[in-house]
Parts: structure tokens; sequence; C-alpha cells
């Protein structure tokens, strides 16, 4: 990603079609990011050693969905001990395991409270937890 990101923040008005991206000069369709042979080469390695570990995308997908499973369960108590009244009762719908991301999204009242909930979840340690707008988004893996 070479574009500024900083257009995902909950402050920014965005981009419209036709806004200057920012490219850095030689490096326009080279992988999305100038940065491309670091992680080229850091996904051969990891790839290499879930080969050596037996590791395949389907266990690994697996054990994410079992995480959301028990992700989802305690916010499903948390929402019913709340009386449905929680900032977390604004759980989009899931997709099927079998195609769903390895996030889960929710839906809060204003940019404010998703870039509160994220400093709040990040202060927790090991939480993968970013927010575009309304949307507060939690990453699940290894």
């Amino acid at each position: 990603w070479i574009a500024d990101p900083s257009v995902l923040s909950p402050e920014s008005k965005g981009i419209k079609i036709g806004s200057d991206v920012g490219y850095i000069p030689g490096f326009a369709l080279q992988g999305g990011t100038p940065a491309f042979a670091p992680s080229l080469l850091i996904f051969v390695e990891v790839m290499r050693r879930w080969k050596e570990k037996k590791i395949t995308v389907d266990l690994a997908h697996g054990h994410v969905m079992s995480l959301h499973r028990v992700f989802v369960r305690g916010i499903k108590d948390m929402v019913d001990r709340a009386g449905g009244k929680s900032c977390w009762s604004g759980m989009r719908d899931l997709a099927d395991e079998k195609i769903r991301s390895h996030t889960i999204t929710f839906v809060v009242e204003s940019p404010t409270v998703a870039k509160k909930v994220v400093e709040l979840m990040k202060a927790f340690g090991n939480v993968e937890v970013d927010s575009r707008k309304v949307y507060v988004r939690f990453g699940f893996g290894f």
C-alpha cells in the first residue's frame, strides 16, 4: 500500500474519483508497495516453514474459524447481559465459514466511538483491531 493511509482515518473526508493517489515515483506498478521485495521474502519464508510444520491453508483457516466461534459466543453473551444495548450489538452478519474473511466487523455510532473502541482494545495488548469511519474490524490469526 503506497497511497497515504491517512485517508482511512476517522477525520478524513475520504477520496473521490480523480483524487491524487501520491504513488512513489517508479513504484506505481510494483505490487502496491515500495517494500515489495521484503514482503515477498517474508511470504516465501513463512510458506517454507508452513510446509516444514505441515500447516495448510485449511488448517490455518479452521483455527481462525474456531477463534471466531469463541469470540462471537462471548460477544453475544455480553450483548445479552447488556439488554441488547451495547457498542458490540452492531456486529455485521458473518459469511459462511468456508468463504469468510479472518476479520469480524462491527458498526458503531460514529467515527469517534470507533476510534475510542480501537484505542481501548489495543490497550489490552495482543489485539489486532482497526477502524474505517464507523466500522471497527478485528483480525484473527495464529
